[in-house]
């Protein structure tokens, strides 16, 4: 048998271990992320949403559009207008504010959403990620 820190180990196969530090969240999002490629508008200006959450999304306009000139420019907390299409049949239209841009990329923040389209949101992700661990 062995000890550690004055404790009797009798098998000599457990290992007591003692917590240092403190411990802290990590995850900061309230919903998980994932990688998607649907059609939207973000006030007005075509693109596509490349990441979405229950909480938000990350769209990537399309450089044609008037954002991308100096004089309508898009900012960081900004309010807008989204509207996405889901699937072939669920088309979201939502308030967002914008938390980052660097376009082609802005980052969004849902501040008016309808709760069933964001159960749908989380739902279709869910959905998909079911789909990707799923052997075929």
């Amino acid at each position: 048998s062995s000890v550690l820190n004055g404790k009797q180990l009798p098998d000599g196969l457990h290992i007591i271990l003692s917590h240092v530090g403190t411990m802290e969240r990590v995850q900061q999002r309230a919903y998980f992320r994932r990688n998607v490629q649907l059609t939207g508008q973000l006030q007005g200006c075509d693109g596509r949403i490349t990441n979405l959450s229950g909480g938000g999304a990350r769209v990537r306009l399309f450089p044609r559009n008037a954002a991308f000139n100096d004089t309508d420019p898009l900012g960081e907390g900004q309010e807008c207008d989204l509207k996405f299409n889901l699937n072939e049949t669920v088309v979201i239209e939502c308030r967002v504010r914008i938390v980052a841009c660097n376009l082609p990329d802005v980052h969004l923040e849902f501040i008016r959403i309808r709760e069933g389209d964001r159960d749908r949101i989380v739902r279709h992700l869910n959905q998909l990620a079911h789909h990707a661990i799923s052997p075929s």
